[in-house]
């Protein structure tokens, strides 16, 4: 028997038993074909009944911003200091008036007050020898030579081109400001230099100790570069045949900038730094990189992504702030090309609630959203019964919904049950996978799955698999493969083969603290709270590879949560509930960030005074999301791990899912709330 409004209590159960001795499915009096029901299980594809436990809102969601900085909103904060070039050509006038020369022959500058110029529209070809510490400026074509005293200034206007036949700085004091082209084959550079436009060095060079460089426009190595000095870098920089970033010298990319490697070797015993406020980018392509004895030999702000070059090289030996390969957006802005998958724009971020979902009902229990998946488009959920409330009574449920059109999501299948409850579920192509249990322990759920809905036309195609422990937590699969974490007594993480009645093959882990799975393309992970550490286990897809990390530093307290781990490409974040959530490598099982929600304070004060716990944590290409009871959903730049915001809804948050521009939030019996990531 089925009841529309998606209850099932304990007398349709009667009814049920009554109607027939046995569990065999049976269509409903009515013969409606879209509902199937038994004792234990009822099951609808009933397209009216199901769309009235949707409705569709569509309002904006009020987004508390908190965070000061951002990944992208920083950059346009600090926009100026890469639009300082274009602002300083464009507003370009001499600084002086002097002695006008053009053609060939020799001029000499006898005190520190002499200017020459090169008038706009001519060429000069001769020789200039500077016996005090004067003034150059060139207006127009600078082809000679000249040697440039301690002290001494060159100034290279708007519409000059300096490409001298000889040249050298000859003193840490020299002022040299280029507001033009400046292409220069000289080797050792002294002196400071502020480059508001293009300069090109076109052979090896070497950057003296003593030397200061503020680029603010583009520079180009075309030759290998020795770096004994600071060397800031406030826009775009090209390396085309490496660097030596010797022990003094100290490489600095302000926010925003962007600094390439496209060849050559490296080597640091100097420093990289990043920025401080946002990030800037460092991209190397086709680069050997060789020793990095500095350590950590790249700070800050900054995310390396590397092409044809070895990332390895670099573990152990950058910052907590550095990330690697996460294509970081950094905008267009002056001499800067837009580069990166995207902008991660903190202060663009909003939100819209597109529709709530009312909770499904089975032995008088309205069931609490436990985990959801989002595969091809459609969107599967899973259900318990919060004992806390009704007792230990395991009613459960698992909802499909189509949300290939975002805008209009909808419940196309739901399948209740009075006897098993889920913790999690998982979809492939042809399987869905429910992790739960009843009174007699940890089970698992499997159905088929056609068109990224449930198949099932017969209620015995739901097949219910005994598992060790009291109680399954989620599952991970891999082609033939089934992987799950189960806790409580006789608890851990178990492989199962599904060609063999998903019998337990090998036994992974054992531990009452067993609490999580999760995969990526190319990798799974295990992890488990236990009493004196976190525990992380990595692994290849296909359960090769394993590697082992522990962390004492975030050893929980509360431990009876959900700690719900999620994988981008390269990093675990695990939800740590009164530890906040974390950031680990996966590589190399490095702690890369770590948030505590309770430790977090603006102007001195404490935001999150629910005292919530970190329950569920969700990431796309920007950020995580932060299921956090009370205080509701706590948004981080997942890169900069700094707090952007943060929302509530009528209830706690207790789960927490992103993908593909949505984002589900299940607040208890509340119910389910679908919402556009904008």
């Amino acid at each position: 028997m089925f009841i529309t409004n998606t209850k099932i209590s304990a007398l349709a159960v009667s009814l049920a038993l009554l109607a027939s001795c046995a569990k065999d499915t049976h269509l409903p009096e009515t013969g409606n074909e879209d509902v199937l029901s038994d004792a234990e299980t009822s099951l609808s594809y009933n397209k009216s009944a199901l769309a009235a436990n949707v409705s569709m809102v569509n309002t904006p969601i009020a987004f508390d911003r908190l965070g000061n900085t951002s990944l992208l909103g920083s950059v346009k904060s600090t926009k100026l200091a890469s639009l300082i070039g274009q602002q300083a050509v464009a507003g370009y006038t001499p600084s002086a008036t002097g002695t006008e020369i053009e053609g060939g022959g020799n001029h000499t500058v006898s005190s520190s007050a002499d200017v020459l110029v090169v008038p706009e529209g001519k060429t000069f070809s001769g020789q200039i020898n500077f016996n005090a510490a004067g003034k150059l400026i060139v207006l127009g074509t600078f082809t000679g030579s000249t040697n440039l005293p301690d002290k001494a200034t060159l100034e290279i206007g708007n519409t000059a081109v300096f490409t001298p036949s000889g040249f050298n700085v000859n003193g840490s004091a020299t002022v040299i400001n280029n507001y033009g082209t400046v292409l220069l084959n000289s080797g050792s550079i002294q002196g400071k230099w502020t480059n508001y436009a293009q300069v090109t060095f076109k052979s090896s060079t070497n950057l003296n100790s003593g030397m200061q460089f503020d680029n603010y426009c583009k520079v180009v190595f075309e030759g290998r570069v020795d770096i004994n000095s600071l060397y800031k870098n406030w826009s775009h920089m090209v390396f085309q045949a490496g660097f030596q970033l010797n022990g003094q010298g100290k490489l600095q990319n302000h926010d925003g900038a962007y600094t390439e490697v496209n060849g050559g070797t490296i080597g640091i015993d100097g420093k990289i730094v990043g920025g401080t406020s946002a990030y800037s980018r460092l991209d190397i392509s086709n680069t050997t990189i060789n020793n990095l004895n500095a350590n950590p030999a790249v700070t800050g702000k900054i995310d390396i992504n590397l092409t044809n070059a070895d990332e390895t090289r670099f573990t152990g030996k950058t910052g907590a702030d550095v990330t690697i390969g996460q294509d970081v957006y950094i905008a267009a802005a002056g001499c800067i090309p837009a580069k990166g998958s995207g902008g991660c724009d903190d202060s663009a971020l909003s939100f819209t609630l597109l529709a709530t979902v009312t909770s499904p009902e089975v032995n008088d229990a309205l069931l609490s959203a436990t985990d959801v998946r989002i595969v091809d488009g459609h969107a599967y959920v899973s259900y318990h019964t919060n004992d806390e409330v009704y007792g230990n009574t395991p009613g459960g449920a698992i909802r499909v919904f189509d949300v290939q059109n975002p805008s209009a999501p909808s419940l196309i299948s739901e399948a209740l049950f009075n006897n098993m409850e889920f913790n999690g579920v998982e979809a492939t192509n042809t399987k869905l996978y429910a992790a739960g249990q009843n009174k007699a322990g940890a089970l698992l759920l499997t159905a088929p799955i056609n068109n990224g809905n449930l198949a099932v036309n017969d209620l015995s195609q739901f097949t219910k698999h005994k598992l060790p422990a009291a109680s399954a937590k989620n599952t991970v699969s891999y082609n033939n493969q089934l992987w799950v974490v189960s806790g409580a007594v006789n608890g851990g993480f178990f492989a199962l083969d599904p060609q063999n009645g998903y019998a337990v093959t090998q036994n992974l882990y054992n531990s009452t603290r067993a609490k999580y799975s999760a995969n990526n393309a190319t990798h799974q992970a295990f992890f488990a709270a236990e009493s004196d550490k976190a525990y992380l286990r990595v692994a290849k897809l296909d359960g090769s590879d394993v590697k082992e990390y522990s962390f004492p530093t975030l050893t929980q307290q509360i431990v009876d949560g959900k700690n719900v781990l999620v994988l981008d490409d390269q990093y675990a974040y695990i939800a740590l509930s009164d530890r906040g959530v974390a950031k680990i490598e996966l590589a190399t099982g490095e702690l890369k960030a770590h948030f505590v929600p309770n430790d977090f304070r603006k102007d001195g004060k404490k935001v999150f005074r629910d005292n919530g716990y970190t329950n569920a944590v969700a990431v796309d290409a920007c950020y995580l999301y932060l299921a956090n009871g009370a205080d509701g959903v706590i948004v981080l730049n997942k890169n900069t791990f700094q707090v952007v915001g943060k929302f509530n809804l009528p209830e706690s948050t207790n789960f927490v899912a992103a993908k593909s521009g949505l984002l589900f939030v299940a607040t208890g019996r509340n119910g389910l709330n679908i919402i556009k990531i904008n």
